[in-house]
């Protein structure tokens, strides 16, 4: 699947699933995800589609580049579950890989990638916080929280006994990356929809809303 954006000067757009993205059994193969966003000077994007689900029997790769101009705002939202929980599915996938490269102005501020393989170590960071978590990933890009992220400490603040919260800086102060890790859905909901709209206000920017939160 290819998916390439571009988003011109002075506009905005938001880009959202009507569902989850499933990655379903597979007998034998990869499947390969590629994503390319291009956002122009004093343009917005916010990506956010439904969670990925990676089913029984699934490998997939996935990678995505983000381009961002001087004065360009994006919102990029990751979502995952490692399986059809509601039907005790769980960490029965193959392998799942993630590679994350963000460009502002042509230069490097995020490089992120990683490989989740549940016939190894690479997935007890997750199973050992939850039997069933649920993934969520922020990032966002924006000269307006190039120093501190005003709302950090109130994200920080969610973490409870099934919910994990975290936030870093993006290289050269270019943004933020918010992390989330649920344990049930009702809590990992609630945490994204809070947090998608704290970011919003941190930008300056009024909340879109889509009729699926």
């Amino acid at each position: 699947m290819i998916c390439d954006i571009e988003v011109s000067e002075d506009a905005s757009m938001v880009v959202t699933t009507p569902g989850a993205t499933r990655s379903h059994f597979m007998r034998s193969g990869v499947a390969r995800v590629e994503q390319k966003f291009r956002v122009s000077d004093r343009a917005f994007l916010e990506f956010n589609p439904g969670s990925l689900i990676l089913q029984k029997s699934t490998s997939l790769e996935q990678e995505t580049r983000v381009e961002v101009e001087e004065g360009a705002e994006v919102l990029l939202v990751e979502e995952m579950l490692p399986g059809r929980i509601a039907h005790g599915e769980s960490f029965l996938f193959k392998k799942f890989s993630n590679r994350l490269k963000v460009l502002k102005k042509g230069k490097l501020v995020l490089l992120e990638s990683f490989t989740l393989e549940p016939e190894n170590e690479s997935v007890n960071p997750w199973k050992n916080s939850f039997p069933t978590p649920f993934y969520g990933c922020f990032y966002l890009v924006s000269s307006k929280v190039s120093g501190e992220l005003s709302c950090r400490q109130e994200i920080h603040d969610m973490t409870n006994d099934c919910l994990l919260v975290g936030s870093t800086s993006m290289h050269n102060k270019a943004g933020w990356v918010v992390k989330v890790l649920a344990g049930d859905p009702y809590q990992f909901r609630k945490a994204m929809n809070e947090i998608r709209e704290a970011l919003y206000q941190a930008i300056g920017r009024l909340t879109p809303s889509f009729r699926r939160y």
